[in-house]
């Protein structure tokens, strides 16, 4: 896999921690980040071959990989341990990774609740408990989210309660890091032909 890099790199000292960092969104996110000369460590659950080819296209010392299934809590101390493993600054979270579910609500089960919530909410509520300290000042936090967390849809109303979950979470969040100047702040793309849906 190959990737070109439009501009010239710059270095810039910021790590940023991306989850769900191998398709899509994350992706791109990655792929612009490493094209401004920011260096990133990328999340991913399942592939290893795809992630470490994607990490060799970006260039010498430009991506670390982190695996971690980042929608079981359970796994949090393990994740901040191996972020700083990686890296010996934090500067940046985004939190991509999701849960599709197109389900209509009359057979939404409490697995599949469960499932959805403990992705877009409970783990980075309290993935950000364990990093409250070690995030530099000056920092960002960011929820990709999705405009089905404002607008209804006609399927998946428990993925849309929960993308909203992350709005009113942004919300409380942000006083309390606020105070180091780490803005906390949440993006709702449309509908984008990613494979996400499919």
């Amino acid at each position: 896999l190959h990737y070109p890099l439009r501009r010239q790199r710059q270095m810039c000292i910021r790590d940023r921690f991306i989850t769900g960092a191998t398709s899509g969104i994350g992706l791109a996110t990655v792929i612009t980040l490493v094209d401004a000369g920011i260096k990133v460590i990328m999340n991913y659950a399942h592939d290893d071959k795809r992630a470490m080819d994607l990490k060799d296209s970006m260039g010498e010392g430009m991506a670390e990989l982190l695996k971690a299934d980042v929608s079981q809590v359970e796994n949090i101390p393990d994740i901040s341990k191996k972020i700083f493993t990686l890296s010996d600054r934090l500067d940046y979270v985004i939190f991509n990774a999701g849960y599709p579910s197109p389900v209509d609500f009359a057979v939404v089960s409490e697995m599949e609740w469960d499932n959805v919530f403990d992705m877009h909410v409970k783990v980075p509520f309290f993935l950000l408990q364990e990093l409250k300290d070690k995030i530099n000042d000056n920092g960002r936090i960011i929820f990709i989210s999705s405009v089905l967390g404002k607008y209804p849809h006609a399927r998946g109303a428990h993925y849309g309660i929960s993308k909203n979950a992350q709005f009113m979470m942004c919300k409380y969040l942000a006083p309390i890091f606020a105070k180091r100047n780490i803005t906390v702040n949440v993006i709702a793309p449309g509908f984008i032909d990613t494979g996400f849906h499919d």
